[in-house]
């Protein structure tokens, strides 16, 4: 394992990126239009567009804040441009940049004078931080230094017969190799407690993981939903899913089959490599904002009947087991159909898989990246004032 590796870009903290990223960070939903004018504007830039931002509480206030400095100080970004309606809102995500090492500039769009005014200065500035980023060159890196983040989303059978697996196999390969992994939706792993227990590389962190999932759950119960009866939702039922059961199972089988270190909250970086649970929701979208923001460069999803979604800011690489949505689906990266016909093993595609994973972290593109599935939600956590 020690001689494999990738082209990627090291930052000025050690850590390495599999992308070389100028974003444009919007502090608040205020402030999403003007950055959308400054990336029209600059080729290449990658916008970064929250829902809410504005007259949030508490945890939410400090949740929003944390995934955009997290998001802005992911390794696969060079540096960024944060845009604000006002100076305070940019400064707190601009100085948690600066503390990252990250080159940051601050836009602040009622100072500008208005909107179109904020967005050429705005271009001005983004223009160059594009060009000092395109100075940089990836050097050989050794896979310890990545960071994989996990999803499924629109599950069935083939999902937990071939996709998973497949994807355990790549899993296991990167942990071998000191990487990092993050896997979550811990309300999609109700029913395979004592499977995590054993898992745990002790006691204190099965205690965080079964804490985690039973959170979920109570939650759910909270708002009248007993998540045991009905977790495997309409498209899963669909799809062949007949259990919570099979759900969890077959949702696990994404993490591999290594220890698991412990539980890391929503949006914050594994304190050292290994396996981590990220404790979150489920929701695609909001979940890869808070994997991107825990330092993942790069996302693993595995779907059934086929889903569209894809990290802005974490290359996403789609897996399928379905034959039919490997055909069909344009955006699919991976067919691992193979294994579902039983023309293949799970170890054969996940050899497969792992040097398809080697090529995108060295530069080849996603079908994500090709055609525009990126989107970006900070989950919430109550109301807003």
């Amino acid at each position: 394992m020690a001689e494999l590796g990738f082209w990627g870009y090291r930052r000025a903290d050690g850590r390495v990126g599999v992308r070389n990223h100028v974003a444009v960070i919007s502090a608040m939903d205020l402030s999403n239009s003007v950055a959308r004018k400054v990336c029209s504007l600059v080729r290449g830039l990658v916008p970064i567009l929250p829902h809410f931002g504005r007259l949030l509480l508490g945890a939410d206030a400090a949740q929003h804040v944390r995934t955009l400095v997290g998001v802005g100080a992911n390794p696969n970004l060079f540096g960024a441009l944060v845009v604000s309606l006002e100076p305070d809102s940019a400064a707190r995500i601009a100085t948690g940049l600066k503390e990252a090492g990250k080159p940051v500039e601050v836009l602040d769009v009622q100072g500008a004078g208005g909107s179109l005014h904020a967005a050429m200065a705005g271009a001005r500035v983004a223009g160059k931080l594009m060009q000092q980023a395109s100075v940089l060159r990836p050097e050989w890196c050794p896979l310890d230094a990545v960071t994989l983040g996990l999803k499924c989303g629109g599950s069935d059978t083939t999902s937990g017969l071939a996709a998973n697996p497949v994807i355990g196999e790549v899993t296991d390969r990167v942990l071998a190799a000191g990487g990092s992994v993050l896997f979550s939706e811990q309300s999609e792993l109700i029913g395979a407690e004592e499977a995590l227990r054993e898992r745990a590389v002790s006691r204190v962190a099965a205690e965080a993981i079964l804490g985690a999932v039973s959170r979920m759950e109570e939650l759910a119960f909270q708002h009248g939903v007993d998540v045991r009866g009905i977790n495997p939702t309409p498209d899963n039922i669909a799809g062949g899913i007949t259990t919570v059961e099979e759900k969890a199972f077959g949702s696990l089988a994404k993490s591999g089959t290594k220890p698991i270190q412990g539980v890391v909250p929503y949006a914050v970086a594994p304190p050292r490599p290994g396996l981590w649970l990220m404790d979150s929701s489920g929701p695609a979208i909001e979940l890869m904002a808070g994997l991107a923001a825990s330092g993942a460069t790069v996302v693993l999803f595995s779907t059934g009947v086929g889903n569209p979604a894809g990290s802005p800011i974490a290359p996403t690489l789609r897996v399928t087991g379905h034959p039919t949505t490997a055909t069909a689906w344009e955006n699919i990266d991976f067919d691992a159909s193979g294994v579902t016909l039983g023309n293949e093993t799970v170890a054969e595609a996940g050899e497969r898989l792992f040097h398809h994973l080697l090529r995108v972290l060295s530069g080849e593109l996603t079908k994500c990246e090709v055609f525009g599935d990126e989107e970006f939600a900070i989950s919430r956590l109550g109301e807003t004032l």
